[in-house]
């Protein structure tokens, strides 16, 4: 079965709002495709507040994050990056799509916007494969890559 991780905003965003995207694209993958989210086992940030870093459960620490994401990355198959509507680069995004590059894993970034930083700034643009302006045509590439003929 194929992976696919899905990264993009989550400080500044309720956990409803993080989770959004990422339940729309898993509900039409391709059932052959698992989607990893980072917010996975993180249900307690479901409060309602808006989510500004790091916490003391074990899952939400900054080395926590940085090593199951990290995991997550280097054991998925593609890395998917939501950029819609971002003014900001996000560091732990950044830091998958280092990942990404440096184990050459194939990348869709969903943006809407041309100078998109993580395509304008280097590195971070020589590791984008792949730019899709909605979670429909992500979801097509995606299952292109890794479905079999």
């Amino acid at each position: 079965m194929s992976k696919v991780y899905l990264a993009g905003p989550i400080r500044g965003l309720t956990y409803s709002q993080a989770a959004e995207w990422r339940t729309e694209f898993r509900e039409r993958l391709h059932p052959a495709i698992q989607a990893f989210s980072p917010l996975r086992g993180k249900e307690f940030l479901d409060d309602g507040k808006v989510i500004s870093g790091t916490y003391p459960e074990p899952l939400a620490t900054g080395k926590a994050i940085a090593v199951r994401d990290g995991h997550d990355v280097m054991t998925c198959d593609v890395l998917v990056v939501n950029a819609l509507g971002i003014t900001e680069v996000s560091g732990g995004t950044s830091w998958e799509l280092g990942i990404a590059w440096a184990l050459r894993k194939p990348v869709v970034l969903i943006t809407d916007q041309p100078l998109c930083p993580y395509l304008v700034r280097y590195p971070m643009a020589d590791s984008v494969g792949f730019v899709v302006t909605s979670i429909n045509e992500a979801v097509v590439v995606v299952e292109a890559i890794c479905l079999p003929v």
